[in-house]
Parts: C-alpha cells; sequence; structure tokens
C-alpha cells in the first residue's frame, strides 16, 4: 500500500532541505533535472509550494510550483503505476524532485518516464 500524499509530501520537502549545495553557487541547495542536468536552486520549501531558480531560465526569474501539482503526479503515479513527464507545467522538475528525494519510492523508468518501486 502506498502512503498518503500528505506524507509523501512531507517527505519530499524534508529531502529537499537535504540536497546537496550547487557547484557554481555553493549558498543554495540545488537539484538537477533529469534529462539535462540543469541545476536548479532550491530557494524555499514552503507548505504550499517550491520554490526554484533554475540555470537555465531565460528570464532568470524563480518559478514557484504548488503543492497540488506534486500532488497531481502522486495521483497519476498511484492510479497508474508510471507517468510521463514532460516539460510544460513544471513537469520535468517535479519528475526530477519525486526520483531525486524519493529514490525508495520513485523511479526513473524510461527518458521521460517515472514509475513507483515495487517493494
Amino acid at each position: 500500500m502506498q502512503p498518503s500524499f500528505e506524507q509523501v509530501w512531507e517527505e519530499l520537502r524534508k529531502a529537499l532541505k537535504q540536497q546537496p549545495p550547487c557547484r557554481e553557487h555553493p549558498e543554495f541547495s540545488c537539484i538537477h533535472t533529469l534529462a539535462d542536468r540543469v541545476p536548479n536552486h532550491i530557494l524555499d520549501v514552503e507548505e504550499d509550494r517550491i520554490r526554484l531558480l533554475s540555470h537555465g531560465s531565460k528570464k532568470g526569474k524563480p518559478r514557484s510550483i504548488s503543492r497540488s501539482r506534486f500532488e497531481e503526479t502522486w495521483s497519476e503515479l498511484i492510479a497508474h503505476g508510471s507517468v510521463p513527464f514532460r516539460t510544460g507545467n513544471h513537469g520535468s522538475i517535479v519528475g526530477a524532485i519525486y526520483v531525486q528525494c524519493l529514490r525508495s519510492r520513485v523511479a526513473l523508468t524510461g527518458s521521460n518516464e517515472i514509475s513507483l518501486v515495487k517493494n
């Protein structure tokens, strides 16, 4: 049986706060996209959102990813066992966060797919 999203969200937030520092900007923790390995600075890990700044951002503006976006992905994973991650709607970084922060629960299983780990 899979955990509730509430538990998953707490695990994600805790793991994000423990990510290693960026090589170029060590004052920020960092998480990389899966396909292109683009570093993203973790600016804030809040109750209702995560704020990131991508090294690949053309505008140099932080992006905010809502808790509900992560919940949507978790619901799809529970329903289907796997989910393609897309570049739109923060899909690539959401997939990367799941894979890198919940290694015992979610794995990269294709060039653009994440899946629940079967225990």
